[in-house]
Formats: C-alpha cells, sequence, structure tokens
C-alpha cells in the first residue's frame, strides 16, 4: 500500500514485472499512473484506484496473470490500449459508477477470458477488443 498526501503520480513502469507485489490501493492524492506502471506484476490479485485518476494508460495492468478484482474510479474518463490484456483471470470489475468513462482503447481487455461481459456506459467508443475479450454491454 502506497501512503500519504504527496504521491500525486506512479510513474511508468514504476512496478514493472514485480513479482511481490499483491495489492495495490492508492491514496486520494494520486492523479496519474504511467503507462506499464504495474505490467506483468504476476502475484497482483487486486486494484483499487481512488476517484482522483481520470486515465488507465495503455498497458498499465497487462499481463497481471493473478489479477481477479478491479474497482475502477468514478471520475474515470479513459481505459487504454493493452490497460488489462492478457488477464486471464480476471473476473470482476465494476463500471457502475463510471458515468464519465468516454473510451476504452484497443485491446484494452483482450484475453480476459474469465470476464465474461463488461457493462459501460451509453456512449462510450469502445474499440476492437479482438479474441478472448468479453462481451460489450451498455447501460
Amino acid at each position: 500500500e502506497i501512503d500519504g498526501m504527496s504521491v500525486t503520480e506512479i510513474g511508468e513502469k514504476a512496478f514493472y514485472i514485480n513479482s511481490f507485489l499483491t495489492a495495490v490501493n492508492l491514496p486520494d492524492s494520486v492523479a496519474e499512473i504511467g503507462e506499464y506502471a504495474f505490467c506483468g506484476c504476476s502475484s497482483l490479485i487486486e486494484v483499487n484506484l481512488p476517484d482522483s485518476v481520470a486515465e488507465i494508460g495503455s498497458s498499465t495492468f497487462q499481463s497481471c496473470a493473478s489479477l481477479t478484482k478491479v474497482d475502477l474510479p468514478d471520475g474515470l474518463n479513459k481505459i487504454g490500449m493493452c490497460a488489462f490484456s492478457s488477464c486471464e483471470n480476471l473476473r470482476e470489475i465494476d463500471f457502475q459508477d463510471c458515468s464519465g468513462l468516454q473510451e476504452i482503447g484497443m485491446l484494452a481487455f483482450s484475453e480476459c477470458g474469465n470476464l465474461g461481459s463488461i457493462s459501460v456506459p451509453q456512449g462510450c467508443k469502445v474499440e476492437d477488443q479482438g479474441e478472448g475479450s468479453p462481451q460489450v454491454e451498455y447501460y
């Protein structure tokens, strides 16, 4: 867990391929998460992002093979390309409070076969998700 009001950004590749990290609980002060920040964190099981995060960058959580649950921030407006691709054990991701979500990038949920479906707000632009991706439904 990262604590302290001084943390405003998690830099690009900050925890890249860290096999010891099991959970991510960021403080409300974090507004930005860099690309590939948690990519390849093979032991990461759960992610809770604060409402201050507006964008999940490209490949941020790609190849987090143990990831099962993601709590998305209410203020989220964009999920980047390949953000959660190859998270084959991802089973739960909640979009219900993400009414401002505008875009989900290409392959963001590719190879997430256990996710089944995702329910995103009406008007959200969802680019091609490719093979093994969840069905997209709109609310």
